[in-house]
């Protein structure tokens, strides 16, 4: 008897733990991943993310990181869905709506991508990358006035940012602003050395 009610306990203790470790597991396969994905290893980070989600399919992170894999390896469908997944659990998440802009962006879906990065600056306002990649798309679409605003919100926010300063001269440069895109590329420069 004392033999049987020492196993209950302990199964009774393992099923407690067991939230628990699940949980340590998952943040377990999540640590490898990123130390994969960090490495350059994108498939195998993308296999540990999905044992972090197997584990816990609400894991938005872990959604979003293995997004973040797929798209690096061009995978941009498949990165969609990871980042509309993230949506579906925390749709005020500003990160998987801007990288789901860029995953649009690689499938040439200028609107849509558009679409996303107005929507992660709604929620973030001063996050700069939204700016910038939403930039990056209006050049594609020759709306240089657009292109503008967005690199004059990312100087606002980053002043150093060597890359919006010269993209903005570009801009000028093809709306005819010659001596504003001259300036433009003097600070780029200036920022560069």
């Amino acid at each position: 008897m004392k033999t049987k009610l020492f196993f209950l306990t302990i199964l009774l203790v393992l099923f407690t733990l067991s939230p628990s470790i699940d949980a340590q597991t998952k943040k377990q396969w999540n640590e490898k991943g990123n130390a994969l994905f960090e490495s350059g290893r994108y498939e195998e980070a993308i296999n540990n993310y999905n044992k972090a989600i197997e584990l816990k399919p609400d894991d938005y992170e872990a959604w979003k990181k293995k997004g973040n894999a797929l798209f690096e390896l061009g995978r941009y469908e498949e990165a969609i869905k990871c980042y509309d997944k993230v949506i579906e659990i925390k749709p005020d998440d500003y990160e998987a709506w801007n990288n789901k802009g860029n995953a649009l962006d690689g499938l040439s879906r200028y609107e849509e991508a558009i679409e996303s990065y107005h929507r992660a600056i709604e929620i973030n306002p001063d996050g700069y990358r939204a700016w910038y990649n939403k930039g990056s798309v209006l050049i594609k679409l020759g709306k240089y006035e657009e292109v503008l605003n967005c690199y004059d919100r990312v100087l606002e926010i980053r002043p150093d940012n060597y890359d919006a300063w010269h993209k903005k001269g570009n801009a000028l440069d093809k709306l005819g602003r010659y001596e504003e895109a001259l300036k433009c590329y003097h600070k780029a420069k200036m920022l560069k050395q």
